[in-house]
């Protein structure tokens, strides 16, 4: 099931790659006001969907290695459950924001990847929040004034769209190498357990917890 969540994610990744290629190429072509905008709401929904394909990554991985609490695991869904009076359970869905899926996905990945957040207190980080602030505004307009996009605020969606893309591709690899170290690390475990060498099993734990 895992891999052909992985199958269906890269799909998803390629298309979104491909979209935002093309809405670049489009506006250097025609450069115009509406062009633009579709520019940024293209970026925006490669972001949403990168964020998907990560939280969904991380989640995976996570409950793989126990590290997930019931709790957590309704965050990443997006839900609660609550009962009503008449004594039924039900679903109530919560709507979480893309940058706060993101820190939240990155604290559960450095459980098992410690020190593999990106910098929230430098530019690409507030380059993603304005772009977001931008995608809002010409999405729901007010005056004529919120549908046009400055050359710099342009660059800057641009430049938040490869900074994100970067570290959440990057974050997933290392978090799949990690992974699959702890996995060998548990093959070892498990090949010292058959062979009876409860000292060396015990040095190898404390050895592990040292890390």
């Amino acid at each position: 099931m895992q891999e052909k969540g992985q199958a269906i994610r890269r799909g998803l990744a390629g298309i979104l790659m491909s979209d935002f290629r093309e809405a670049m190429r489009h506006q250097a072509i025609a450069d115009t006001p509406a062009v633009r905008r579709s520019l940024i709401r293209t970026a925006i929904a490669a972001v949403e969907g990168l964020t998907w394909m990560y939280r969904e990554h991380i989640r995976e991985y996570s409950n793989e290695l126990g590290l997930l609490s019931d709790i957590e695991n309704q965050a990443f869904a997006e839900s609660i459950w609550a009962i009503d009076e008449a004594g039924k359970a039900s679903e109530q869905k919560r709507y979480v924001s893309t940058t706060a899926m993101i820190r939240f996905s990155t604290e559960v990945a450095e459980r098992f990847l410690p020190g593999c957040a990106p910098d929230y207190s430098g530019q690409g980080w507030s380059d993603l929040k304005s772009t977001f602030v931008l995608r809002n505004r010409i999405t729901h307009p007010k005056k004529e004034a919120d549908l046009k996009i400055s050359d710099a605020e342009l660059q800057q969606a641009i430049s938040a769209f490869f900074w994100i893309a970067g570290n959440l591709i990057e974050i997933m690899e290392r978090t799949s190498q990690s992974f699959r170290d702890r996995i060998a690390e548990y093959g070892e475990i498990l090949e010292l357990l058959k062979a009876g060498d409860e000292t060396t099993l015990a040095l190898y734990q404390r050895a592990l917890r040292q890390r």
